[in-house]
């Protein structure tokens, strides 16, 4: 099969059936036009037989669901459609707005019938076939669906998730607390398990749950269910059945999931795909009932319409052979390849009287078929020669091999480049020249001269040939002699030309997206239309597209196409008809969300600005807010500029926030010479070149100070070093690698409630370095560790212990997460939290780290997301060996200072970071942009005490001084709410500006 992208060129006026490629003049005098590309369509009487369009077998790349519906009946999602399916007729089914990603079967405790969704939008259905009825509109791409015992839980792609009921869409308490995954019966047993990798079961339809994870040997996995019984996959790949009695049994190999099939597998069919499909994609089509073809070592007949084998003649070539067929006339003739015992390829003939292996040539010989019934590959037939382009071993009429030499002929270099053999059905052959262009008849030595350009005749491009390449192809077939004697190829703009007799050539008018075999191929115009040939593209005529329209070309044979969802069988070229208009389907209704606590605010003061005027070297001269960087001149002294825009930190899902500083509220800038590896070791573009005297200034604004006042740190290579070698690290290690080049800061709380946060610079390579500037009043102090890195581990949370010790989170690839503090001795582990959700799953905020009153250190965890937790999906204390703990819903928000807070004392301390903004303010002009949040808190059982908040807010414009080389009149950059305690400010810091204002806030009731 090759596939070859051929948009449709502008043709002349007249378009004419033959248009003079070669001659430059005329191809130039081409009149621009709107009009389509002239098609033939097809006859409107279409023809009769069976339907031209069946259902893929389950195993189609586009087929998302498949259901028994009974009746020999089953029901399919596929290509934006439901189909209702038997093995040879179908029925197809309006979609929803958008693509259809998935469906499952209701239970009858939920009413029955289907449940259907796209990217965000679920509805429900009577019948797989049924009216589609609105159920939620979700904010994230749906990711999965399962049935608890009272609610349906859908959990989207950014790990967000929700308990709904049937049928109203009503949010409803997620139970049992923190569930990653859960399925129950009609009969009340349940079976779910939670993040922390507990496994529950119910027997009473979620009534009384049951901690039945003593019974598991390994962490759960995944549950599912059939309707009539559940099982939990273990991560050693073993699955537990739920008994009636409440045990949970290993069941056999014969009770595991069967795959529905559209039609029953023959067992004597030993193919990795369905008989139908390998029909559709390497058979050859004996009649208009009926394919050949060779799989698996077995020669099969094939009913094309119903994918019933007819026959099957079993061991008749290598098992591992992979085969083709050729275009043999009065003769069913395939071209294989096997790899075993040793990598070999062969023609096998009389395949339906009993194949007979007729020759076997070198594996990396080129097999060349022309349409006639040519074939040929490029060695000599006795296989002694490495394959070559300078010779040819022909397959002759009576089944016979010849040799055919160009050496000879070639001697002289005037003859030019080799493009393409061209065997012919009579045993001859002919080669395609370049450079002059001319046609050669190997075995007479006469020469025909092409009327065309010199590099028009060159090879294909080579992209069209890569994407060729990826789809099974042991034939080329880019050449062929039509029955008119004309040559027809692809030029090296993958255009078709046909040479004709005299040496002219032309161009088809057409340039679609096609897939071909040979003769036979589909074309798909830029619109989408569905275009047909039956003559190695030359020609096109427009046809029917599949039920829903066409998604995608596949592989083709003479037998037809494999297009996803459907297989196209035959080549009757049936006409289009006009498209009959979608059902109209009802938008769904949004997920009940949890609303925000509200903030008002009021300005209380001037707004301060400073800002320093942009130079050509701007913005890499430029530091953070008013203060300027030295740039680099010359290649020996080179600078490093680092920005550290607010972003969310989480490593299984995707950050939230904008890289760079065009624009954006930045929170610190490195700056420095840069470093370049030499060698084994790392040198510095500065004066001193050795890295142990590298060092480094970091300006920032600490977390949570709304008097954004810009503070520096010093980061000096020689205490890395110090730290490393304290740590374990050798010296050739810590100077094979910058530790301090590249990084991400992330906001520590500090042990006064008062007081600004410290935060972390630390990066994937193990490199940790704790900033402790919450004191204004003291000088800013770095602590270094380095910690050898293990499954890509990253920090997301810090909280400090005590003047000297701070405890950090981090969670690695596989979601585990780990506790270790960082000391003046160097990190110590002190606890990990198991995560039973996997990336995948992954809660969409980042954990925190917690401490509470009494020193102890738990893992807060805010599955809720985009929405504050609430008494539907509460934030939960974490920690081994307990069970996850509930906290107060964030409704209960209360200020610091609020004598609330000030009564309760039983909270825990973090700092949160989550994918939106928990608290909305009531003044236009403040109104929070999409974005991160970042909160300080001391949270318990009864209320929520803000400590710090930072928020995006809308952006502002500032004027910049003009200067001689200025280069920008003004700076648009983000602000952000920042407050701690009761104390708020709107501010923004970029390179080479500050913006400040002062506010008045107070929670809403």
């Amino acid at each position: 099969m090759r596939r070859v992208f051929l948009d449709r060129l502008l043709v002349t006026l007249a378009l004419a059936p033959a248009m003079t490629a070669c001659a430059h003049d005329d191809r130039r005098a081409v009149i621009e036009t709107t009009a389509r590309p002239e098609t033939r369509a097809a006859e409107s009487a279409a023809p009769s037989g069976p339907a031209q369009y069946v259902v893929a077998d389950p195993e189609g790349r586009s087929v998302v669901a498949a259901f028994a519906l009974g009746g020999g009946k089953v029901g399919f999602v596929v290509d934006d459609f439901r189909v209702v399916a038997g093995a040879s007729d179908s029925r197809v089914y309006d979609g929803a707005d958008g693509r259809l990603l998935g469906a499952a079967k209701l239970p009858n405790r939920f009413g029955g019938g289907y449940l259907f969704w796209t990217s965000l939008d679920l509805y429900r259905a009577a019948t797989f076939g049924g009216v589609l009825e609105p159920f939620v509109h979700t904010n994230d791409t749906v990711a999965s669906v399962s049935f608890g015992p009272r609610f349906v839980l859908v959990r989207t792609s950014n790990g967000e998730r929700w308990a709904l009921r049937m049928p109203t869409g009503e949010r409803v308490p997620i139970e049992p607390q923190a569930i990653v995954d859960i399925e129950a019966l009609d009969d009340g047993r349940a079976l779910a398990y939670d993040e922390l990798g507990s496994v529950f079961t119910s027997m009473d339809g979620g009534g009384h749950w049951s901690d039945v994870t003593a019974q598991l040997r390994a962490s759960p996995e995944h549950v599912r269910s059939d309707g009539e019984q559940i099982w939990i996959k273990e991560s050693t790949g073993t699955e537990l059945r739920l008994e009636a009695d409440g045990r949970l049994a290993a069941f056999s190999l014969g009770e595991a999931r069967k795959p529905v099939e559209l039609r029953p597998r023959d067992p004597r069919w030993r193919g990795s795909t369905s008989p139908l499909r390998a029909a559709v994609t390497s058979g050859v089509s004996l009649d208009d009932r009926t394919a050949v073809v060779i799989e698996a070592g077995d020669v099969a007949r094939v009913d094309i319409h119903s994918g019933t084998i007819l026959s099957i003649d079993s061991g008749r070539v290598p098992p591992d052979a992979e085969c083709e067929p050729l275009p043999i006339a009065n003769d069913v003739v395939f071209a294989c390849a096997s790899s075993r015992p040793s990598p070999r390829a062969f023609v096998v003939s009389h395949v339906l009287d009993g194949p007979i292996i007729e020759h076997t040539f070198p594996a990396d010989a080129r097999l060349i078929a022309s349409d006639d019934g040519g074939v040929a590959y490029l060695s000599t037939c006795d296989g002694n020669t490495l394959a070559s382009e300078e010779f040819a071993c022909v397959r002759q009429p009576n089944g016979s091999w010849e040799n055919f030499d160009l050496l000879s002929l070639m001697a002289d270099p005037g003859w030019g480049a080799l493009v393409a053999w061209v065997p012919r059905a009579d045993g001859r052959a002919a080669v395609v020249l370049s450079h002059p262009p001319r046609v050669l008849d190997v075995r007479s030595g006469t020469a025909m001269k092409v009327d065309c350009e010199n590099g028009m005749l060159g090879p294909s491009s080579s992209h069209r040939v890569k994407r060729r390449r990826q789809v099974r192809q042991l034939v080329d077939r880019d050449w062929t002699f039509a029955p008119d004697g004309r040559l027809i190829g692809l030029a090296r703009d993958d255009s078709v030309i046909a040479i004709g007799e005299d040496g002219q050539v032309t161009e088809s008018p057409y340039k679609l997206e096609i897939a071909s075999a040979g003769a036979f191929a589909l074309g798909r115009s830029s619109e989408g239309r569905l275009f047909q040939s039956t003559d190695h593209a030359w020609s096109w005529v427009e046809v029917a597209p599949p039920p829903g329209g066409l998604s995608g070309l596949g592989e083709c044979s003479s037998v037809g196409c494999d297009l996803g969802g459907f297989y196209r069988v035959g080549w009757a070229p049936h006409p289009p008809k006009p498209a009959e208009p979608k059902g109209v389907v009802r938008p769904a209704p949004f997920i009940q969300r949890t609303p925000p606590v509200t903030l008002a605010c009021r300005t209380s003061g001037p707004v301060a600005t400073q800002v320093l005027p942009w130079t050509i070297a701007s913005p890499e001269d430029l530091g953070l807010g008013p203060s300027r960087l030295p740039s680099s001149e010359n290649d020996d002294v080179s600078f490093l500029r680092l920005v550290f825009p607010r972003v969310l930190l989480h490593p299984l899902h995707d950050h939230v926030g904008d890289d760079g500083d065009d624009g954006q509220s930045l929170r610190a800038v490195l700056s420095g010479y840069q470093s370049v590896a030499m060698g084994t070791t790392m040198t510095v573009l500065g004066p001193s070149k050795d890295l142990r005297a590298l060092r480094r200034t970091l300006s920032f604004v600490s977390p949570f100070d709304p008097s954004a006042q810009i503070r520096k740190a010093v980061f000096a290579y020689a205490d890395v070093i110090a730290a490393g070698r304290r740590d374990g690290l050798t010296l050739e290690e810590l100077l094979s690698d910058d530790l301090t080049d590249s990084g991400a800061l992330l906001p520590v709380t500090p042990l006064e409630t008062g007081s600004a946060s410290d935060f972390a610079f630390t990066n994937p390579r193990g490199f940790l370095a704790l900033v402790r500037g919450s004191d204004p009043r003291s000088a800013v102090r770095v602590r270094y560790a380095v910690r050898p890195p293990q499954n890509d581990e990253s920090i997301v949370s810090g909280v400090a212990l005590g003047e000297t010790e701070t405890a950090f989170l981090d969670v690695d690839a596989d979601g585990v997460e780990h506790v270790f503090k960082l000391g003046p001795n160097g990190t110590t582990d002190l606890f990990t939290v198991n995560a039973s959700t996997g990336a995948d799953s992954a809660p969409p905020n980042p954990d925190a780290l917690a401490i509470g009153p009494h020193g102890d250190l738990v893992v807060l965890r805010t599955s809720s997301g985009s929405e504050p937790p609430s008494a539907l999906d509460a934030a939960l204390l974490l920690a081994p060996g307990q069970k996850p703990r509930a906290l107060a819903p964030w409704s209960t928000l209360r200020l610091a200072d609020d004598p609330a807070c000030k009564q309760d004392t039983g909270g825990y301390r973090a700092t949160l970071q989550t994918i939106a903004p928990w608290v909305r303010l009531t003044a236009r002009e403040l109104r929070a942009k999409d974005g991160p949040m970042f909160a300080r808190v001391r949270w318990s059982d009864k209320l929520v005490c803000l400590e710090g908040l930072e928020m995006r807010l809308p952006e502002v414009t500032v004027r910049t001084p003009k200067s001689k080389d200025g280069t920008r009149d003004s700076v648009t950059l983000d602000t952000w709410l920042v407050s701690r305690g009761g104390s708020f400010a709107r501010v923004g810091s970029t390179g080479g500006a500050e913006w400040r204002q002062p506010l008045e806030c107070s929670i809403a009731r």
